[in-house]
Parts: structure tokens; sequence; C-alpha cells
């Protein structure tokens, strides 16, 4: 059933909610009754829902303006606390975690903004 076809190809999450929008329009209406119709809302709430948590939210920051002390991340969506040099999803939600702007310690010990 979770098989992948047509070689595994597919389109970006918001083409497919673009696309599964715009569906019911081409089904006949005989065929699209009130249980259909709260079924597929459903559905399409669900799909909705998963392509927003792959988009990258940026994480809170709190800064540290103590020398020897690390900037505090937490997520964007729902607080809880993050490692920035490991995490790329929220553990707790599972939403993608930003880091355009943000500023990265290299091996050199130079900070660099991604």
């Amino acid at each position: 059933m979770l098989e992948l076809t047509n070689g595994g190809r597919c389109v970006s999450g918001l083409d497919a909610v673009e696309f599964f929008e715009t569906l019911p329009d081409s089904i006949d209406d005989d065929l699209k009754d009130e249980a259909f119709c709260n079924e597929y809302g459903y559905a399409l709430n669900r799909l909705r829902y998963e392509v927003s948590k792959s988009i990258p939210i940026p994480p809170k920051v709190l800064k540290a303006y103590s020398k020897g002390h690390k900037d505090f991340y937490s997520c964007g969506a729902c607080g809880f606390s993050l490692r920035m040099e490991i995490d790329k999803y929220c553990p707790n939600c599972g939403r993608a975690v930003g880091r355009v702007g943000l500023p990265h310690e290299g091996a050199s010990g130079n900070t660099n903004v991604l």
C-alpha cells in the first residue's frame, strides 16, 4: 500500500496540496455525496498538516550575554529546546528547523552566518 510507483518520482508537498484542492472539480457531482466530501476534507486537512511541518520555521534564539556561554535555541513552533549542531527537525513536534541567517561556528572557531 505504501510502495512508491512511477519510479519513486514525487511532486513537492505544496504542489500535491494544490493538486488535491483542485481535484474535486473534476469529479462528477453525482459521485460526491456528503460522506465522500467529509472524508475528502479530512484527508486534505491531513495532507496540509503534514506539508506544513516540512516547511522550515526559524528557531527562537535566546542570546548568551556572558562570555563562555552559548546561545539557547528553541523550536519556533512548540518551544522545545534544540541542539542546533544536530537537530534538523524538532524532536518534540517534528517541525523542520530553518537555519538560514543563524550563526554557525566552524572547526576553526570562527563564527559564520549560514
